[in-house]
C-alpha cells in the first residue's frame, strides 16, 4: 500500500512553545510506527493562535462554574498551569473567533497533508470535532479516521455542552482511560456505526492523561484494523 498519512494534533500544555520539551514529537513518531509501519507522520503548530487571546476573570468564573479541576493545579507552577493548561481550554469556548480561525487552519492541514489518519489528544480533539461538526453535511472529511485520546467531549459540565453527534467520517475511535482526571475520564455517549469507545486504562501521576501512554497502551487491533482498510482502498 502506499504511505499511511497521519496527523497528531497535541493538547492543551503549550508544546510549541520554546521552552517545551523537545522529544515529545519523536516518542509520539515512534509510539505510532511500533503500531503502524510506512507511515507519513506530521505535527502541525498551532499554540501561537491561542497567544492573540488573553482571558478574562469573568472567562474563567464562566468556565469554572462548570468544572471542578481537581488536583490539577498541581501539575505545574501556578501560573504555567494557567497560561500552558486552564487558558488554552478556557479561550477555546470563550471565543468564537479563535474557534473559526481552529476550523480554517485544521482544514489546511489537512489538505496539504493528505492524512488519512488524524490522532487527536485532548485538546485537538475539540479542535477536530469542532471543524468536523461545521462541516457533517458534506462527503470532504468521509475518508477520514480520526482517533481521539484523553478527550474532553464526553463531559457534559463543558461550556457549550451538546449531546456529540455522528460525524460524517470512514471511522471515529475515542481512547477513553477512566482514571484520566483532566476532565476526559468520561466515555463519549454516542451511538453511531462508526464510532466506538476503546478503553486504554493507565494510571501516571496525578492526571493520567499522557498521550503517549495512550498510543502505547493501546489496542493493535485498532491499529491493525485502520491499516487494512486502506489497504484495501489502495487497491
Amino acid at each position: 500500500m502506499n504511505k499511511l498519512n497521519v496527523l497528531c494534533l497535541h493538547g492543551i500544555g503549550g508544546k510549541d512553545n520554546p521552552g517545551s520539551r523537545k522529544d515529545w514529537k519523536q516518542e509520539w513518531k515512534a509510539a505510532i510506527e511500533r503500531k503502524v509501519t510506512n507511515t507519513n507522520i506530521s505535527f502541525p503548530v498551532f499554540d501561537h493562535y491561542f497567544e492573540k487571546q488573553e482571558a478574562t476573570i469573568t472567562d474563567y468564573w464562566k468556565f469554572l462554574k462548570n468544572v471542578f479541576l481537581y488536583e490539577s493545579n498541581r501539575m505545574k507552577g501556578v501560573e504555567s498551569f494557567k497560561d500552558d493548561y486552564l487558558d488554552m481550554v478556557v479561550e477555546f469556548f470563550r471565543y468564537p473567533e479563535l474557534r473559526m480561525n481552529l476550523r480554517e487552519f485544521l482544514k489546511k492541514e489537512i489538505q496539504n497533508t493528505g492524512c488519512h489518519v488524524i490522532y487527536a489528544h485532548s485538546l485537538g480533539s475539540l479542535i477536530c470535532y469542532d471543524l468536523f461538526l461545521s462541516e457533517n453535511n458534506g462527503q470532504i472529511y468521509k475518508d477520514i479516521t480520526l482517533i481521539t485520546a484523553g478527550s474532553q467531549l464526553g463531559v457534559q459540565r463543558l461550556p457549550d455542552f451538546i449531546p456529540v453527534q455522528k460525524l460524517n467520517l470512514k471511522r471515529w475511535y475515542n481512547f477513553n482511560n477512566p482514571y484520566d482526571r483532566v476532565f476526559a475520564g468520561s466515555m463519549i455517549r454516542l451511538n453511531a456505526d462508526n464510532f466506538s469507545n476503546e478503553r486504554v486504562a493507565f494510571r501516571e501521576g496525578l492526571a493520567s492523561h499522557n498521550a503517549l501512554q495512550y498510543i502505547e497502551k493501546s489496542d493493535q487491533k485498532i491499529w491493525t484494523d485502520i491499516i487494512n482498510s486502506y489497504e484495501k482502498a489502495f487497491l
